[in-house]
């Protein structure tokens, strides 16, 4: 799978964001359904000046939908977090449950996978995150992002140039996981698991 190219398009003025950090360990989220992160349906129309990048609203959350090439779409959720924060979510469903004895699991990852161990442990560059769905049925993961934004703000006027940038770092960190697991897999059953990620 292909990185996506930085994305051309640049919004109108919104507020600036940043990153807004409680703590540098996982987070719980409120369950919402959440397509996975990849799909081989848009689920959305793209505009003709922007063939690879569509929205989708939905009524929890806000999809972002990147073209990563023709029949195969990545999803990044977007849903409000806190009264000022953002969440950017790349879900990966029940992935990560393979990671059941960390002390032997995570050092054969960290030689394997170096982007997914800097994420698990929370020492990713850009901030990336795992983030769990706290009341899923399935207690779904994914990777994602908090996002500080003025919380008087409608939803929709989030989307500004901040945002969309750190939306296309997150489509970009997530591929690169996913080309890891699957050139390079800690675990036989990690790689076979890539086949869960599409909805």
């Amino acid at each position: 799978m292909q990185r996506i190219p930085v994305i051309p398009l640049r919004l109108c003025a919104g507020e600036e964001s940043g990153f807004s950090f409680k703590t540098v360990c996982k987070y719980n989220i409120y369950y919402t359904i959440m397509r996975k992160f990849l799909d081989t349906k848009a689920g959305a129309t793209f505009f003709e000046e922007l063939p690879n990048l569509t929205i989708n609203p939905r009524k929890d959350c806000i999809e972002i939908i990147f073209k990563l090439k023709p029949g195969l779409y990545a999803i990044i959720n977007l849903r409000r977090f806190g009264k000022d924060e953002i969440m950017l979510f790349a879900n990966w469903g029940n992935y990560f449950m393979r990671l059941q004895n960390p002390e032997a699991q995570l050092p054969r990852i960290k030689k394997t996978c170096p982007t997914l161990y800097a994420v698990l442990m929370g020492e990713d560059k850009d901030n990336v995150n795992q983030l769990r769905h706290k009341d899923a049925k399935n207690y779904e993961t994914g990777l994602g992002v908090i996002c500080k934004v003025n919380g008087e703000a409608p939803i929709f006027a989030l989307l500004n140039n901040d945002i969309l940038d750190k939306v296309n770092m997150l489509v970009n960190k997530n591929v690169d996981i996913y080309n890891e697991l699957n050139t390079n897999p800690p675990f036989p059953a990690w790689k076979d698991g890539l086949r869960d990620l599409c909805n």
